[in-house]
């Protein structure tokens, strides 16, 4: 074994399972409230557990809409853990951070901590687009299915229209939930 990969080993052994299971499971849930998908994110928790030392056979994940479920098998035990994930978003520069510092984390002798440190400075960045930007292109998207599927330019504005409005709606009224 090279000498970066046993410092790296020596390092992260003085972690508890517990504490690895938590961070993977952060990094499940950012990616998760940030838009993507189930395979990246069990791709990516699944390289995150082998960057740590667990076992890639050893690891069991299972997503649902609100819920990632990591189940870690050890020898004669097992743990297992529930992470909830409330809102959902999009917001493909935090995904793409994530994966990337998911690799960064399998290649360089990062700790939990500077892992735990960079995860937390991607979750807290600002999002790239803003308010009506995103209204936009709710609409536009909309309007552009519309004449994808057989309608005309003047129903095609109308649906871009109405579904900015929608759009709008529905996140006013998430404010107040």
């Amino acid at each position: 074994m090279p000498i970066k990969e046993k410092n790296k080993t020596d390092k992260l052994n003085n972690y508890s399972i517990g504490q690895k299971m938590d961070l993977i499971l952060e990094t499940g849930q950012l990616l998760m409230e940030n838009g993507a998908d189930t395979n990246r994110i069990t791709l990516t928790m699944k390289r995150v557990a082998k960057s740590m030392g667990i076992c890639e056979s050893n690891v069991h994940i299972h997503i649902t809409y609100t819920t990632i479920m990591l189940n870690i098998c050890e020898g004669n035990h097992s743990v297992t853990r529930f992470q909830k994930c409330i809102k959902h978003g999009l917001d493909m520069t935090v995904v793409s951070a994530v994966s990337k510092l998911a690799w960064n984390f399998s290649k360089h002798a990062y700790t939990l901590n500077e892992y735990r440190h960079y995860l937390h400075f991607n979750s807290c960045r600002s999002r790239f687009f803003y308010g009506l930007w995103i209204v936009a292109g709710a609409g536009l998207g909309c309007g552009a299915f519309c004449k994808l599927f057989g309608g005309d330019l003047i129903s095609s504005f109308y649906t871009a229209i109405c579904a900015m409005i929608g759009f709008k709606i529905n996140t006013l009224c998430k404010k107040f939930d």
